[in-house]
């Protein structure tokens, strides 16, 4: 089993291997932290989040993440755009964040993140296989337009240049109201 104190990020490798630990699968089990007791055995609200940062944006040399709620300006052009999203790649969202584009892919009949959102990363934006610690990851749930679950991906690689461009924490408020 893949310890996670030796992983310093989304770059570490050893974060597909084919015995590691679902960690964004992990964080939602442990919602119940943000979300009010009476809550956190249901599913959670649209726009619940989960996240990682790009090396370049993190603030910890250590792998962690940030599990709060998109921001409502976020949320509200997210949900615009979900029926339109690509269930087999990663593309651009149609809004800017922080001067760049945000890219977006939908996982539909995902039961609490019975998937692994770092090898559909890699599976479904094959480019940046190579870079991806330059990859900001965002998970978020949602409901399709006929009541469905589903789960959006957000990423867009960051520039390396700086923190604060691409982070996580541009997304997200504080709690779920």
């Amino acid at each position: 089993m893949t310890a996670l104190a030796g992983i310093s990020g989304i770059e570490d490798p050893r974060l597909i291997a084919a015995n590691a630990p679902n960690f964004f699968a992990d964080a939602w089990r442990e919602r119940h932290w943000l979300l009010s007791p009476g809550n956190a055995t249901v599913d959670p609200p649209n726009g619940f989040a989960l996240g990682i940062n790009s090396e370049f944006e993190r603030s910890q040399d250590r792998l962690h993440i940030h599990m709060a709620c998109l921001r409502p300006d976020v949320q509200r052009v997210l949900a615009s755009r979900i029926v339109s999203l690509d269930l087999d790649r990663f593309a651009p969202l149609g809004f800017r964040l922080g001067g760049r584009w945000v890219w977006a892919t939908r996982v539909d009949g995902a039961d609490a993140m019975d998937f692994d959102p770092l090898r559909t990363l890699r599976d479904r934006m094959p480019e940046v296989k190579a870079q991806i610690g330059r990859q900001t990851l965002i998970v978020v749930r949602e409901t399709l337009p006929t009541g469905e679950p589903t789960i959006v991906l957000l990423t867009n690689p960051a520039s390396g240049q700086g923190r604060g461009s691409f982070a996580v924490e541009r997304f997200i408020r504080s709690g779920c109201d």
